[in-house]
């Protein structure tokens, strides 16, 4: 990963990153203003690996459950010329570290079925198949939903400074 830096995505970032994740996810990926509201009302995050140019991409965000916090990779990508070199791995590592900070006890990533090279990258990180979701991306897409505990000693009150605004998903109760 030599030079590359992992941090939060700029603004005039959002269009190469809607770019690339449409070049890594075809017709699964976020609309632009989907990713500008993430940005803007920090809904979630969006982490980039840049070398001169964004590289990659990971968006995670708080999901509130009945066992506490949980939080949610919903996507990752890499461009394909630059596969292999460890941003992929450092993009995981700064999500997961990110969920693990504000409370998060379990992280899941929906995948979608029928990508080996997928499965085999994140059991290499000790994720595991949690459950098999039919129709995950819309009829006639299934997929798959990964999970891995990770060590969290942060309560989920810890996640209420980032649910401003209604949080991920409208007003939510961080005690359900």
């Amino acid at each position: 990963m030599t030079h590359a830096k992992v941090g939060e995505v700029a603004q005039d970032e959002l269009s190469a990153v809607q770019a690339l994740m449409a070049a890594c996810m075809g017709s699964w990926a976020p609309p632009l203003y989907h990713l500008q509201e993430v940005y803007l009302f920090r809904k979630a995050k969006i982490f980039v690996v840049r070398r001169g140019g964004v590289l990659g991409f990971a968006m995670a965000g708080p999901t509130p459950s009945r066992g506490g916090v949980s939080g949610t990779i919903y996507s990752l990508g890499i461009q394909q010329a630059v596969r292999r070199q460890g941003l992929g791995s450092a993009l995981l590592a700064a999500a997961e570290g990110w969920l693990a900070g504000i409370g998060a006890r379990t992280i899941w990533i929906p995948v979608p079925d029928g990508r080996p090279g997928v499965l085999t990258f994140f059991a290499n990180w000790g994720y595991t198949i949690g459950e098999a979701a039919v129709a995950l991306y819309g009829h006639g897409r299934d997929g798959l939903l990964l999970v891995r505990s990770v060590a969290s000693d942060r309560t989920p009150a810890g996640l209420r400074s980032c649910w401003t605004r209604g949080g991920p998903w409208g007003e939510m109760d961080p005690n359900v």
